[in-house]
């Protein structure tokens, strides 16, 4: 489940995100997207020459050992390799990882209530994907009751979380701050 208080993204006075079957609660989006995703796994990749290609009788005595081509498997498996590596291609053009730290600043910088050593703990969770709370204080360079105060502020804004109440603080994005920590992805309408 999705944890907004109020936001654009999801339908008013839910928690559940907004989604092209107008489903508005929670328990039947979850059951939509298990029955959705099952039949799509269900289906067969698009035909064309290389899926029937694979399957392919051999190709004489050189052609892989068993009843099916070898080279004609060879070839799909190509193929289906180059349509995975567009893809990761793809979302990471839209993601920008490489410049999510520069972002991650640039958001606390115009917060007008975050301290600017929060982005030094946003962008050590980045890095590191969990850390400590204990280590707040030496990331941030404040004293600890300050840097308290610095992880405090982030959890309320949705930047940061924790499991438990002590555990440690990995990174989080609310969604109000979607749109400027990935600008390609939930472009301006």
């Amino acid at each position: 489940m999705y944890d907004a208080v109020s936001d654009a993204y999801c339908y008013l006075g839910t928690t559940v995100l907004k989604n092209r079957a107008s489903i508005r609660t929670q328990a039947e989006l979850d059951y939509f997207e298990e029955q959705a995703t099952a039949q799509r796994f269900s289906e067969p990749l698009p035909r064309g020459k290389l899926d029937s290609h694979a399957d392919m009788p051999r190709q004489g005595d050189r052609d892989g050992r068993g009843n099916l081509s070898q080279r004609a498997l060879a070839d799909f498996t190509l193929w289906f390799l180059q349509v995975s590596l567009d893809q990761v291609r793809f979302m990471a053009q839209l993601l920008a990882l490489d410049t999510l730290a520069q972002r991650l600043r640039g958001y606390v910088e115009r917060s007008a209530t975050l301290k600017p050593e929060a982005a030094r703990l946003l962008e050590e969770a980045l890095i590191r994907g969990e850390l400590e709370r204990g280590e707040a204080p030496r990331i941030t360079g404040l004293p600890e009751r300050t840097a308290r105060r610095v992880v405090n502020d982030a959890i309320a804004h949705g930047l940061l979380a924790s499991e438990t109440p002590k555990g440690p603080l990995s990174l989080r994005f609310p969604g109000e701050a979607l749109d400027v920590l990935f600008p390609r992805l939930f472009p301006e309408t």
